[in-house]
């Protein structure tokens, strides 16, 4: 029987790694096996180990460690050894990829391409959007008017250039860019407009039902989740928390969700690992701890945010910027948070108790948007192939695994992956 495969490149193992990237790669995984889809995934690595390396993964297992110019040689491999009949590359990050090489790879077997819009890497190579003053530098792709006085200047434009170059050099193979938001949607068209009949916006999760939760009489609970670094707000949430603290008896008891390692004092910490606790595991504590507020001060903007979508499935009020993405625009749109100018606006706000109480209040008896259960979005039509794969395949090849580091060596040095 003929098989289907996908291919994915990512940045990542998303075996290993709990950020939103390496979950939707899991959970679409997942999907594809249902259909009979087999996935060969190649994530790049930060550290070369003598030489340009790759991990691989084949059908959500981990295969080892090898050469990355012999990718070519082990996507014929498994094209042949599987027998597989339709193909399509899934692209989720560039970052440590080399473009030229997989513009050939692409043009070789001519296979169908869906880029997944994760992070901004395909305007900037500063992907985060962050200008060397490290404040965010905006949503427009480099330009000379745009980055004149960024340090990153010639390094972004030339890097957009490139990445322009190599959509078109695969234009003939490409099927859509996929973006999870309007937001990133937007962004996407104003930097490739030639390609806008194919960038699709399509969320990552679906949502069910209706969520009622009673008022809060007593004391607030307000969390910190996800990693704990600089641009995701912990050092603000870190202010915050001393701040709403400096009275005796504090109107608000404190809380972290995530796998980060530093301890707070009048903070609760929550261990959370969507790896190592199941998908549904930051969803699961929110509803255990019966959190009020999330703060959600990241200072790039946010392609999707799993972290939004979770509080909002238990009734979470959320905190944020304008400068959160996504965030900032689902919250104006469904209501269930507050976005701020700046950080010292959030504090005043939260130091005024009754005003929040009332707010939070007022959402939970609206309206607005309060699901009760969400789930990943199963409709995957788009990111398969619509044509059969018919190229003459190396049939001499023998791949050699060229695998020289153990999966107890590469977890070893998992943390010291760049990550995003």
């Amino acid at each position: 029987m003929k098989n289907e495969l996908v291919i994915s490149f990512m940045h990542a193992n998303y075996l290993v790694n709990s950020y939103g990237t390496e979950k939707f790669v899991r959970e679409l995984s997942g999907e594809m096996k249902k259909h009979n889809i087999h996935h060969l995934s190649f994530f790049s690595m930060f550290h070369n180990y003598g030489k340009k390396s790759v991990g691989i993964t084949y059908d959500d297992q981990y295969k080892g460690i090898y050469e990355y110019y012999s990718i070519d040689s082990i996507i014929n491999n498994y094209l042949m050894k599987y027998n597989m009949e339709k193909c399509t590359i899934h692209i989720h990050n560039f970052l440590n990829h080399d473009l030229s090489y997989l513009e050939r790879i692409i043009k070789k077997y001519d296979i169908e391409v869906c880029i997944i819009v994760h992070d901004f890497y395909i305007l900037c190579d500063n992907y985060k959007l962050i200008h060397s003053n490290g404040a965010f530098c905006g949503e427009k792709a480099p330009n000379e008017k745009k980055c004149i006085d960024c340090e990153f200047r010639l390094n972004g434009i030339q890097h957009y250039i490139r990445m322009k170059q190599f959509f078109k050099g695969i234009s003939s193979q490409l099927k859509n860019i996929i973006c999870p938001s309007d937001y990133v949607k937007s962004i996407v068209v104003s930097a490739y407009p030639e390609y806008k009949s194919r960038i699709i916006q399509r969320p990552h999760l679906k949502f069910e039902g209706y969520l009622q939760r009673d008022n809060i009489h007593n004391q607030i609970k307000i969390g910190y989740a996800g990693i704990q670094v600089v641009d995701k707000g912990f050092e603000d949430w870190k202010k915050l928390v001393i701040e709403l603290n400096k009275n005796p008896i504090s109107d608000y008891s404190f809380y972290y969700f995530g796998t980060g390692k530093e301890k707070m004092d009048k903070v609760k910490s929550v261990y959370v690992s969507s790896v190592e606790q199941g998908e549904n595991a930051m969803v699961e504590a929110i509803k255990r701890e019966a959190l009020d507020i999330v703060f959600m001060w990241t200072q790039c903007p946010e392609t999707y945010s799993y972290v939004y979508y979770e509080m909002s499935i238990n009734g979470v009020y959320v905190l944020t910027n304008k400068k959160s993405g996504n965030i900032q625009q689902e919250i104006y749109k469904n209501r269930n948070g507050m976005v701020f100018d700046s950080y010292l606006d959030c504090l005043n706000y939260l130091e005024d108790v009754d005003v929040v109480k009332h707010d939070i209040n007022k959402y939970r008896a609206e309206d607005n948007f309060h699901p009760l259960t969400m789930r990943f979005n199963d409709e995957i039509d788009m990111l398969r192939s619509s044509k059969s794969l018919n190229v003459a395949l190396d049939r001499r090849i023998k791949v050699k695994k060229q695998f020289f580091k153990t999966l107890l060596y590469y977890l070893k040095h998992t943390k010291s992956l760049k990550s995003r």
